[in-house]
């Protein structure tokens, strides 16, 4: 069924009125509450005047608050409060960018630590050597040595004139 110019216009004259909101209004007129809304932004109906020849105020982003009769924004303990709040809300926001970070760094080490476990296999046990140790001496061996290898860098051949490929895979790849 569509929408006739009457009745969008008794939608119009219901939303400039105030007194329902958009889901009461679309179901008084059985329509969807989203073609309420589309009237009422102008994206129906354009060529149907408003009642008042200008349409509502529109409403503000973050919520609409009602006017609280006895606020005097110069008070001392609301200005200390609002000064708490700001505090507070910058705070929860450099605490959540560390910990985006954090899991950033958290991702990347796992990754990493994955794609070596696939990769990486150990050494057959060196044959004994001539050791020749003094009491309580202590006996260290290399068992891996990583060195400064760009695991997370990338180049593109596209880049450095073709002469070099470089990536997460190729630097996991054996020399």
């Amino acid at each position: 069924m569509k929408l006739t110019k009457r009745k969008a216009a008794n939608i119009k004259k219901a939303i400039a009125d105030g007194q329902q909101n958009q889901e009461q209004i679309a179901k008084k007129f059985k329509v969807s509450r989203s073609t309420v809304s589309d009237i009422a932004t102008g994206r129906l109906h354009k060529d149907v005047d408003w009642p008042e020849g200008e349409p509502p105020l529109p409403k503000r982003a973050g919520g609409q608050h009602k006017a609280v009769p006895d606020y005097d924004p110069t008070d001392k303990r609301l200005l200390e409060l609002e000064a708490e709040i700001v505090h507070l809300t910058d705070e929860r926001n450099r605490e959540r960018q560390k910990v985006k970070a954090s899991a950033k760094i958290a991702g990347l080490f796992k990754a990493v630590t994955a794609e070596m476990d696939t990769r990486i296999k150990p050494f057959a046990a060196l044959p004994p050597a001539f050791e020749y140790r003094r009491k309580a001496q202590i006996v260290e061996h290399c068992v891996m040595h990583l060195s400064d290898g760009h695991h997370d860098q990338v180049i593109r051949p596209m880049e450095v004139g073709g002469l070099e490929d470089y990536n997460f895979p190729v630097s996991c790849c054996p020399r």
